[in-house]
């Protein structure tokens, strides 16, 4: 199962394209590493997992839900502390 999934994501900030066709899929249980030089777009693309931005385009998926229209039921399923959450290794 793909625990976070983003299909071609792309983010724009007046007029300049920060993220380009961003693909990326972590499955469950596994530990990912994500790096880059300063500047490169680590910090916009957690943010955009997070919800706490919105891509330009592409989809954005978290415990296989599209993070545009159930972001309120992937953020209650973490704070509440349910099965969604405890299989990704977190209890």
């Amino acid at each position: 199962m793909e625990i976070i999934n983003l299909q071609n994501v792309r983010k724009v900030f007046d007029n300049n394209e920060v993220i380009k066709n961003c693909n990326m899929s972590v499955k469950k249980g596994s530990i990912y590493g994500f790096l880059g030089r300063n500047g490169a777009g680590k910090t916009t693309v957690l943010k955009l997992i997070a919800g706490l931005l919105q891509p330009t385009s592409g989809t954005i998926k978290v415990f296989g839900m599209s993070m545009l229209t159930d972001r309120n039921k992937i953020l209650k399923s973490c704070f509440q502390g349910n099965e969604m959450l405890l299989g990704c290794g977190a209890a």
